[in-house]
């Protein structure tokens, strides 16, 4: 089953703390360019019982930040990393 979630970037770390504690693991971070806007979505998965969510963030583009998840996920940082450096999303 696959659910997808839009937040606000402020939303972003509280999600991600429910979805750790809830047995989901960061698979990937991928930053989409919708032409004004670039949306970035992490994508999250759990086994038992087999469940995927996909959290969107949207961001504009002179305004291109969202928080770090390093700290709480350290895949996520590496998907950060290179988000950052092919889309210059901070």
């Amino acid at each position: 089953m696959r659910t997808i979630r839009t937040v606000a970037r402020n939303e972003l770390p509280e999600v991600t703390r429910w979805l750790l504690a809830d047995g989901f693991q960061a698979t990937l971070v991928a930053c989409h360019d919708d032409g004004d806007h670039l949306r970035i979505v992490y994508s999250w998965l759990a086994a038992t019982p087999e469940r995927r969510i996909d959290v969107e963030v949207t961001v504009g583009r002179d305004d291109g930040w969202v928080p770090s998840l390093a700290d709480l996920d350290f895949a996520v940082g590496r998907f950060e990393r290179e988000v950052r450096d092919l889309y210059g999303v901070r």
